[in-house]
């Protein structure tokens, strides 16, 4: 399940992992910051709080990501590999998404 919200861009996105963790996540954007922010909607307890930004690297045809999670909950964290992992699927999505 993925809703949109007028602009286009997702609102509410269903995550599951298995049989054992599901969950939605609400974002929230900042179109002039280049930053996308996130909050456990349903399920929370395998849910996350985060954000991430993208900012130009001066000089550099690059972008530079900046990322950041909470966890809420009594599910287990996101460890680093984990978050090195998420990190690298959504590029891998973003670099697809292109127009």
């Amino acid at each position: 399940m993925i809703r949109l919200g007028q602009d286009g861009l997702p609102t509410e996105i269903l995550f599951e992992f298995g049989e054992s963790r599901t969950y939605t996540l609400v974002y929230t954007y900042d179109l002039a910051a280049r930053e996308v922010r996130w909050m456990p909607g349903t399920g929370k307890l395998d849910a996350v709080a985060g954000f991430a930004r993208f900012e130009a690297v001066e000089g550099e045809p690059a972008t530079s990501l900046t990322y950041g999670l909470e966890h809420h909950g009594g599910g287990g964290g996101t460890d680093a590999a984990e978050a090195q992992a998420l990190v690298a699927a959504f590029g891998r999505w973003m670099a697809s998404a292109r127009h």
